[in-house]
This record gives structure tokens, sequence and C-alpha cells, in this order.
């Protein structure tokens, strides 16, 4: 049996916008339900996770870790894995950005951010990251929180729209993406004041896709490093 785990789908409870997190965990778990079949899914906290001792023969948490402290999260994966059972723990690492000039931040999208009342940071309101550990302290806190056999590997994901090893349909969306989590980043503050950032950013991915589409080369590109743990209960 295996356990997994993403950010969103377990949280960590807190004082503060509890019901905020619940209802974002929940559309991860609704659209996870409509395009997943022969998978079973639910939410639970993080420490807190709704089974029983000794259930699993593996866990793989994905991006969570970060999130939560350390020996708590270490304490109930152990915990609802079985002896001898295999932790993943999956941990976003820096990757490279390098943005194309025509997808620059724009004086709209500037003047909007700074529009935003301090409590308007997410990241803060959320905790993201609170306990993010470096490549050497990550495995050492898994060794110290019970983990034996502790082995640690890379995988890294590169999206560079211009390079010949991309077809047309897979460069354009790689473009795309970008635009949707521009987007979804201004739309989750809920402003009122998003509409003129809204249409600059829709404006600015839409030269960059003009530029794609007329063979004027950008090289724009973004390098995602994710990195892999694997400890033994």
């Amino acid at each position: 049996m295996v356990s997994q785990s993403h950010c969103g789908h377990c949280r960590k409870q807190s004082g503060h916008s509890t019901e905020n997190r619940k209802q974002r965990d929940s559309s991860f778990i609704a659209f996870a339900q409509k395009h997943v079949t022969g998978v079973h899914f639910l939410e639970g906290d993080a420490v807190q996770l709704p089974f029983e001792n000794n259930t699993f023969d593996v866990t793989i948490s994905n991006t969570v870790q970060e999130h939560i402290e350390p020996t708590a999260f270490w304490r109930e994966q152990r915990r609802v894995l079985k002896p001898d059972g295999v932790c993943l723990c999956l941990s976003a690492r820096k990757g490279i950005q390098c943005t194309a000039p025509c997808l620059e931040m724009t004086d709209e999208e500037k003047e909007f951010w700074k529009s935003l009342p301090q409590s308007e940071n997410l990241l803060e309101q959320y905790g993201v990251g609170q306990y993010r550990m470096s490549e050497s302290e990550l495995p050492a806190s898994m060794e110290k929180n019970g983990f034996r056999n502790v082995s640690v590997g890379y995988a890294v994901i590169d999206l560079t729209p211009d390079a010949a090893q991309y077809s047309d349909q897979m460069a354009e969306a790689m473009i795309e993406e970008g635009r949707e989590s521009s987007l979804e980043a201004i739309r989750s503050t809920h402003s009122e004041h998003a509409a003129k950032a809204i249409v600059a950013v829709n404006r600015k991915y839409d030269e960059r896709l003009r530029l794609y589409c007329s063979g004027i080369k950008q090289w724009d590109t973004s390098v995602s490093v994710t990195m892999i743990l694997r400890g033994i209960k």
C-alpha cells in the first residue's frame, strides 16, 4: 500500500485562515477525483494522518515537508509506515529562471502588487516554506528523526520553448503555463483592482506567442529542480 500527499492535499492546521485552507484543499481533491480514476483521495492533517499505525509499505510526499515542523512531519511519516517501509520525500529546490524581455513584469503588475495591503502576503498568510531546509540539512533531518539508509537524488525539468527538441504544441503549452501561473497569482488575491494587471499579463504573453510563431527566438527558460529523499523505517 502507498500513501501519497501533495502540498495542498495534506495540510497543517493553524490558528489562522483554516477555512480558506480547507476550501483550497477541497478544490485540489475535487479536481483529482474528476480527472484520475482508480485512486482514492481524501484530505488530512499532515501531522495527524487519518491512518492506523504501520499501514503503508511506502509513503510519498511532494513539496509538503517544507511547510511543516520537521519533527512532527517525520514522526507521522514513520508512524503510518510498516517496519522496513520506505519514505519518499520530494522537495522543490532553487532552479533557474531566465525571463524573455517581453515577459518582464509590467508597470501595471508592479502597481497592482504594490497596492495590496500587507495582509495580502499569501506566502506569509499560509506559512509557505516556513521550514525549508538546505540540501544538506534535509537528509540530516530525516536521519535524525529515525530513518535509516537515507539516499538523495535530483530530478531536473527544463522548459525552454525555443529549444529544437520541443514541438510547436509543447512550446506553446510552456508559454501558456507561464500565463496561467501569472494570472492565478493575481486572481488568488481576490482584489477588485486586478483587472489592469490581468490585461497586462495577457498582452505580454500574447506577444511572447507572436514572437515564437514568427520564429523570433527569446531563449527564455525555466528549470525546476526536485530533491528526492529516500529513507527506510
